[in-house]
C-alpha cells in the first residue's frame, strides 16, 4: 500500500510534524517518553520500508544510517527504563550514554558512503573546505563546551569525558554532511530533507552539551524538538522517490569558487580573531594553542 502511494514521505513527515508539536502537551513525563520512543523508532521502520520500496542500487548506506537510528532509539529506551520503571532521573553518564555516542560514527559512516557513492574520486578542495568550516566550529566548541567540562575537578573523570565526547562525535558528523552538501550540484529533495535532519540534530545535540554545564535537562525540554524533528525528517528522506538520486554517481563537475562559497569560507575564517577579541574584551583565559592551531 506505501508503494502505491507516492505521497507516503509527505503523509509521514505531516504526521510527524503534528507529533513533534503533540508531544508537548502530553500530560506527563513518562508519557513523554513513550510518545518520543515511539516517534524516534517510527524512523528506523521509515528507512527500512524506504530501502524497500525504492529499491537503491546501493542500500548499505542506508542500512548503516538505520543502525546508528536503532542505536540512538536504543539509548532512549535506556533513558525512558530509568525514569518510567526504575522511577529515578536518568544518570549521566549512563549506559544510554554508550548508544548515543556509537550511533554518531554510524551516521558519519552512512553519510561518507553516500558521497563515496555519488563522488568515487576523491575532491579534495571539498574536504579541505568541510574541514575548515568544522575547525573553526570546533574552536568555538571547545571554548564555549569542552574546556569548561574539561577543568572542572567537581565531576569524575567519566563525566568529563563523556561530556566532551558528544560535541567531538559532532563535529565528526558536521564533517561528513558539509563534504556531501559541499560536493553535490544538483540537490534533490532528498539533500534538502537530509540536510535539514541533521542540522537539527547538531543544534539539539550543541544545546544539549550547552544544557549538561547547568545539569538543568528534564524531559520534555524544548530541545527535545529537535531531536524529534531530526527522526521525522531522516524517516522522510527515506520514504521519498528521490532518495535513489542518493546512491547514484554524479557527473564529474569542477569545483568552483562560487560567491556564496567564498562568503561562508570568509565568514568562517574570521571567527577565529573575533573569539580572540571577546576573549580578551571580557578578560576571559585566552586559548593560544587552540585559536593559533585552529586559525593555522
Amino acid at each position: 500500500m506505501i508503494g502505491r502511494c507516492p505521497r507516503a514521505w509527505l503523509l509521514y513527515l505531516l504526521a510527524g510534524l503534528l507529533a513533534t508539536g503533540g508531544y508537548f502537551l502530553l500530560p506527563s513525563m513518562s508519557t513523554q517518553n513513550v510518545f518520543y520512543n515511539l516517534v524516534g523508532f517510527s524512523s528506523v521502520g521509515a528507512i527500512v520500508v524506504g530501502v524497500l520500496i525504492h529499491h537503491p542500487t546501493r542500500p548499505l548506506q542506508w542500512y548503516v544510517l538505520a543502525l546508528g537510528m536503532l542505536l540512538l532509539n536504543t539509548g532512549e529506551v535506556i533513558f525512558t527504563y530509568y525514569e518510567n520503571v526504575l522511577g529515578i532521573e536518568a544518570p549521566f553518564p549512563s549506559v544510554a550514554d554508550m548508544f548515543y555516542l556509537v550511533a554518531m560514527p554510524c551516521f558519519a559512516a552512512g553519510l561518507v558512503l553516500v558521497h563515496r557513492n555519488q563522488v568515487p574520486k576523491h575532491q579534495w578542495a571539498n574536504l579541505i573546505d568541510a574541514l575548515i568550516i568544522a575547525t573553526v566550529a570546533g574552536m568555538l566548541s571547545w571554548g564555549f563546551l569542552m574546556e569548561p567540562n574539561a577543568y572542572d575537578q567537581t565531576r569524575s573523570l567519566l563525566d568529563r569525558l563523556i561530556s566532551i565526547a558528544y560535541p567531538l562525535m559532532d563535529l565528526v558528523v558536521l564533517v561528513a554532511v558539509l563534504q556531501l552538501w559541499l560536493t553535490s550540484k544538483k540537490r534533490l529533495p532528498a539533500y534538502y530533507l537530509l540536510s535539514a535532519s541533521f542540522v537539527f540534530l547538531l543544534i539539539a545535540d550543541t544545546a544539549y552539551a550547552a544544557v549538561l554545564l547547568a545539569n538543568t535537562y528534564k524531559t520534555g525540554n524544548p530541545l527535545d524538538a529537535g531531536w524529534l524533528l531530526f527522526f521525522v525528517l531522516f524517516g522522510a528522506v527515506a520514504l521519498h522517490p528521490s532518495m535513489v538520486g542518493l546512491s547514484e554517481p554524479m557527473p564529474q563537475a569542477e569545483t568552483k569558487l562560487t560567491w556564496q562559497r567564498l562568503v561562508v569560507l570568509t565568514g568562517t575564517s574570521l571567527i577565529a580573531p573575533i573569539l580572540l577579541a571577546y576573549q580578551a574584551v571580557f578578560d576571559e583565559h585566552i586559548d593560544v594553542p587552540v585559536i593559533v592551531g585552529g586559525s593555522i
